[in-house]
């Protein structure tokens, strides 16, 4: 092998077919592409995802209708940036009904969004923050979890999530 460009392969995914990956594009888009299309898009996003940024940034997916795939959406996202960028990266689950996010990375802390506020006052530090969520151990996606019982998750009002947000901006 050759030296690294410093771009990750564009791999398939195990069991899938590159050529149908193809083909199902073609037919969701009406353009035709090739395998060498399809690598240089790849490559393209892969850079666009890597642009160095300074400081915090917050993305929000919201939707007042269930399940319009917000948690999806947000797994998803968090774990694109997570496994591609250099960046510590959290998703904080601020469903006021009981969200599942933290449910779809192994469960690493029973801490909630609510036990980090009631304990703000020893969380100066990186590591006295990790303690609070729960990371995936494929993209290194870290998730802050809301409280099972929708009552409490409705009760944290604007307020306590800006010194949730606050807390996070200090370590990601």
């Amino acid at each position: 092998p050759g030296p690294s460009s410093g771009r990750e392969p564009v791999v398939a995914a195990p069991g899938r077919d590159p050529e149908d990956r193809l083909r199902r594009i073609e037919a969701v888009t009406d353009v035709a592409l090739s395998k060498l299309d399809l690598a240089d898009m790849l490559d393209e996003l892969l850079d666009r995802i890597r642009v160095p940024v300074r400081g915090c940034r917050r993305i929000v997916v919201l939707s007042r209708k269930g399940g319009a795939g917000k948690t999806t959406t947000a797994l998803m996202l968090g774990h694109t940036f997570a496994t591609y960028r250099g960046d510590r990266v959290v998703a904080l689950d601020a469903n006021p009904d009981a969200g599942s996010l933290a449910y779809r990375v192994r469960r690493e802390s029973a801490a909630t969004a609510t036990t980090l506020l009631s304990d703000d006052s020893m969380t100066a530090r990186y590591c006295d923050i990790r303690a609070y969520t729960s990371q995936s151990m494929e993209s290194r996606l870290e998730v802050l979890a809301s409280d099972d019982d929708p009552r409490i998750s409705r009760a944290l009002g604007e307020e306590a999530y800006r010194r949730i947000l606050g807390l996070l901006d200090r370590h990601y």
